[in-house]
């Protein structure tokens, strides 16, 4: 048991940070987007001449259709093609399904989706190896397994206007499936479940948009052979965005901090207090865009992530990111944006050196 646990502790936390969806704007058309992004990065540790490369081609896909006015479904595939030191994870990812229903005069939302599995959640030795390296918080990589259980999830919103002031607040719940985390020997693997609460506010002028939020969410423990095995940490996430437009230039500054409480890996049926994975994050990114035409745009681009020391004074990082892009317009909706950065950082109080770059290609087509 004490293996699983120094393996679950590595890579298992990534799967409840990306489960939960973003709340989706209203359609009332088709749209297919997709994100792919091709990331790469080197570690170097201690004294070592050679790196640590771990490499990551994402490829998501996204169709929404507006049944109605007031119904739109969602649905999103990805495939992903990864290395980390030699060992490879690649093949397609769950596929996830959404309905979206808005009421009162768009002030009430409702969503209700599923995650449905494709039998790709089982890994073998070399995937579970490269799924642990990627799933580090320090490398950044979004996606480290292939798929999970049949997670089904719902979420709800209102918002109100109070002159240039939107306040909003939502809430939701994540119940997670079970399923076979390796085959030889097979283990069970069952996420705890995950709930949510969010407020925040919108002020909006001619030239400036400011939007601040706080978002708390809950995790029960996660299972492995119908043993408590992990436990995922509470968060609590308070996030501001600006948006500043003045033709030709649009400058755009976001900042999130993040507060972790106790988390760690349960053993004999009792939490050990003494792990903690990582301590809290602090998350910032700025674009500065400069409008060519109608149709064309160029972008200057910088992010910024840390995450401090945890308890026992281990598992910080710094990851720098700067680069440019480009964005051309077909019209008002339709777009094509290639971005491009360059990333620096440490890990380990300095013991870990980290570089790579990664190359984002975003197309959005709507009718």
């Amino acid at each position: 048991m004490k293996k699983w646990l120094a393996i679950l502790g590595a890579f298992l936390i990534a799967g409840a940070a990306s489960a939960q969806e973003a709340t989706v704007r209203k359609t009332t058309n088709v749209s297919i987007a997709t994100r792919s992004e091709f990331r790469t990065l080197n570690k170097y540790v201690g004294d070592e001449d050679e790196p640590i490369t771990m490499s990551q081609l994402s490829i998501p896909l996204a169709v929404k259709f507006a049944i109605t006015r007031n119904l739109a479904l969602d649905l999103l595939g990805t495939a992903i093609v990864s290395s980390a030191d030699g060992d490879s994870l690649t093949g397609p990812r769950d596929v996830r399904a959404r309905a979206v229903m808005m009421f009162a005069d768009d002030r009430v939302m409702l969503n209700a989706g599923v995650v449905a599995p494709i039998d790709k959640s089982s890994l073998d030795t070399e995937q579970l190896s490269a799924s642990a390296m990627l799933a580090n918080r320090s490398t950044r990589f979004q996606y480290s397994n292939l798929g999970e259980g049949f997670d089904v999830s719902i979420n709800g919103g209102v918002a109100e206007q109070f002159g240039p002031v939107v306040l909003g607040a939502g809430g939701g719940y994540i119940k997670k499936g079970e399923y076979v985390l390796t085959e030889e020997p097979e283990k069970d693997y069952l996420p705890g479940d995950q709930i949510s609460a969010t407020v925040g506010a919108d002020i909006a002028s001619d030239s400036l948009l400011v939007r601040v939020d706080g978002t708390y969410k809950a995790y029960n423990p996660d299972q492995l052979d119908g043993e408590e095995v992990y436990q995922e940490d509470d968060k609590i996430a308070a996030q501001a965005i600006a948006l500043l437009r003045s033709s030709p230039v649009q400058l755009l500054v976001s900042g999130r901090y993040t507060i972790r409480r106790d988390e760690g890996l349960f053993e004999s049926s009792s939490l050990r207090d003494s792990v903690s994975l990582y301590g809290n994050q602090v998350d910032a990114k700025a674009y500065l865009r400069f409008l060519l035409n109608d149709r064309v745009s160029m972008m200057l681009l910088g992010d910024f992530s840390m995450i401090q020391k945890n308890k026992n004074d281990l598992n910080d990082s710094q990851l720098f990111g700067f680069g440019a892009g480009m964005t051309i317009r077909n019209n008002s909706i339709s777009h094509f944006t290639l971005e491009g950065r360059y990333y620096i950082g440490t890990a380990d109080d300095g013991d870990t050196t980290m570089d790579g770059f990664s190359v984002v290609c975003s197309i959005y087509l709507s009718r």
